[in-house]
């Protein structure tokens, strides 16, 4: 009998404060202590990534979340992945976000500025800014789903 995939997610952008990458691993970790089961990749490059290295091993996610180099098309990073998160601080309205959409990938992002642009989705969930607790719910009930749907 196969194993069952986890549900993966992904989160694309610069390795910098303003991505809240912080707010992110603290989801992932709550999701983790929950017995909540799921890999996560984190794509980019920048000056947070010897910090978020640290964090995620300080927070027993190392078996859990990995950062990843950034390919030279960011979308490359969304083909095996079954969701985008985005914990931003700042408008992140950039192609892996929009292909994503098109693509039907669910999405779950912060209330950005500029996010009311986007058109109304099913697969599209937004949290507030700052908000873990938000963040880890969207993330629980997104997973859940994505589990349901392949059962």
């Amino acid at each position: 009998m196969k194993a069952a995939r986890l549900v993966a997610l992904v989160s694309i952008g610069d390795l910098h404060w303003s991505m809240g990458y912080d707010y992110l691993l603290a989801a992932y970790a709550r999701l983790h202590q929950a017995g909540i089961l799921f890999t996560a990749r984190i794509v980019g490059a920048g000056s947070l990534a010897s910090e978020l290295r640290f964090s995620i091993g300080d927070m027993g996610l190392h078996s859990i979340v990995q950062i990843a180099a950034p390919p030279a098309d960011p979308v490359i990073a969304l083909a095996d992945a079954d969701m985008l998160v985005i914990a931003s601080h700042r408008d992140t309205l950039r192609p892996p976000l929009r292909a994503a959409l098109d693509r039907g990938l669910t999405v779950v992002t912060t209330a950005f500025a500029g996010i009311e642009a986007l058109p109304a989705s099913d697969t599209l969930t937004t949290v507030p800014i700052r908000d873990m607790r938000a963040l880890t719910e969207a993330l629980h009930a997104r997973i859940a789903s994505a589990e349901r749907a392949r059962a």
